[in-house]
């Protein structure tokens, strides 16, 4: 039914054209996408495409705009243009037809020709080398790199079969795990763009996982929805308060989940596609984070400067073809460079990101990008371990949260309950080891378990 369409995408989240990709591809149609609005009537007059796909996101303002500049030059006055848009703008002049955002991109696909093949046949087309590299150029250089990582944690094989399917069917490459402690080594693995936890699992529970990642530097800024049986306002509250990006009830429909999952990557999609077209970019840390910014950059071998700003610190780093040549970081009249600047860039977690693509001639770092954030991420481990370390010698005081006390009696170790009540009476760590039948050992590995799950906070 396809082989004689060629579909060009413009705008659009990268997992949907990533998705229509794949689907176009096993119908035998032709599917370019394209970042840069402002290239659209040149990539049109050289791709002579059969119909054009224009998404309303990020901005339908400047997507109707796109729709009258080719509504308004001759050889694409009847060209049949589709708004991808589930709520559409006011005017759609000149739009041949509005469909929603896909929530099923093969049957999104399916739909989209099924319509075309109702429209007059389209005029044979006459192939020229321009056409061709414009189509290798989207197909081979753009696509592949669009899709979104998701790790699904749920210890429910059934709903986790169900929700992979419909999130691969929308363009996410999706990986499970079946409780927390496996989901924690596949993020190790894969670094994750997303991760999905159910909440109450054996082992290691959602607020368990969400709490190691949190710890960890190389991990502690990957978004993380919670999954949760009850569709409950107050534990939702109390996920976003402890960290989590959003709280899902199970309960609800496949294709309102997506939609919340591309809504979490709204940012990180905007930034991809304005790095895409070469633009200056303007975003806040908490929505991309910084390890994932630099990543990103790293990976489309980009050239410019960046500038990081939260209330304590600024920062400078200078990429050159994706890889990190300049880092400085500035706190006061003190002043980090070089690799020592590291440390505090890529433990960042709010504040602004600017990246400007320009040559940046100064020098102080060598070594692969990926390389430079890993070792980075890895000495803010070992430096916060050093300073656990310290206190479960020194600590004089102790402090309890009644709240996830309550949790860890309930889903702890059970091995580990005897050590956690006498904390609950205030006692120290060297007091502790004083009054148990555990050893040193048992009872220094409950106290940091207790410190990272945030039951325990200890001062001196």
């Amino acid at each position: 039914m396809g082989t004689e369409f060629r579909i060009l995408a413009v705008g659009g989240d990268r997992a949907v054209l990533v998705g229509l990709a794949h689907a176009f591809k096993r119908l035998g149609t032709v599917f370019a996408a394209l970042a840069d609005l402002s290239q659209l009537l040149e990539s049109a007059a050289r791709f002579e495409p059969n119909a054009i796909l224009v998404f309303a996101r990020p901005s339908p303002e400047d997507a109707m705009r796109s729709v009258w500049r080719l509504r308004a030059t001759p050889r694409f006055a009847n060209l049949p243009i589709l708004l991808v848009a589930s709520l559409p703008p006011r005017d759609t002049r000149g739009v041949t037809r509005i469909v929603p955002d896909p929530s099923d991109v093969a049957d999104f696909a399916t739909r989209l020709l099924g319509f075309l093949a109702t429209l007059p046949a389209p005029a044979p087309r006459v192939e020229d080398e321009e056409s061709v590299e414009l189509q290798e150029l989207a197909e081979v250089e753009e696509i592949p790199a669009l899709s979104a990582r998701i790790l699904l944690v749920d210890d429910d094989p059934s709903l986790s079969k169900l929700f992979a399917i419909a999130m691969t069917k929308s363009g996410f490459d999706v990986r499970v795990a079946s409780e927390g402690e496996e989901g924690l080594r596949v993020a190790l693995e894969m670094r994750p763009d997303l991760v999905i936890a159910d909440l109450n699992m054996p082992r290691l529970d959602g607020w368990g996982l969400l709490r190691a990642l949190r710890a960890d530097h190389r991990l502690g800024e990957t978004p993380l929805m919670f999954l949760s049986c009850h569709d409950d306002y107050r534990e939702s509250l109390k996920a976003l308060s402890a960290g989590a990006q959003d709280y899902v009830a199970k309960g609800g429909k496949l294709d309102a989940l997506v939609a919340r999952i591309r809504s979490l990557l709204a940012a990180r999609d905007a930034f991809d596609l304005a790095l895409a077209g070469g633009e200056r970019v303007g975003a806040k840390l908490e929505e991309l984070g910084v390890q994932w910014a630099l990543r990103k950059m790293g990976a489309a071998g980009v050239t410019g400067a960046v500038q990081l700003r939260d209330a304590f610190w600024t920062c400078y780093l200078g990429i050159d073809e994706g890889q990190l040549c300049f880092a400085r970081a500035e706190i006061g009249q003190h002043v980090l460079e070089g690799p020592g600047a590291l440390p505090p860039i890529t433990s960042l977690r709010s504040g602004e990101l600017l990246y400007v693509p320009k040559k940046v001639p100064e020098r102080n770092l060598e070594g692969a990008l990926e390389q430079l954030i890993e070792e980075a991420a890895l000495k803010n481990n070992a430096n916060e371990a050093a300073a656990l370390d310290r206190l479960l010698t020194q600590a004089t005081k102790v402090e309890i949260d009644a709240e996830l006390y309550q949790l860890y009696e309930q889903l702890g170790p059970p091995a580990s309950r005897d050590i956690a009540r006498l904390v609950r009476q205030g006692l120290t760590p060297r007091e502790v080891i004083a009054h148990s039948s555990k050893s040193p050992t048992e009872v220094e590995e409950t106290i940091r378990d207790l410190f990272r799950r945030k039951v325990v906070r200890l001062g001196v």
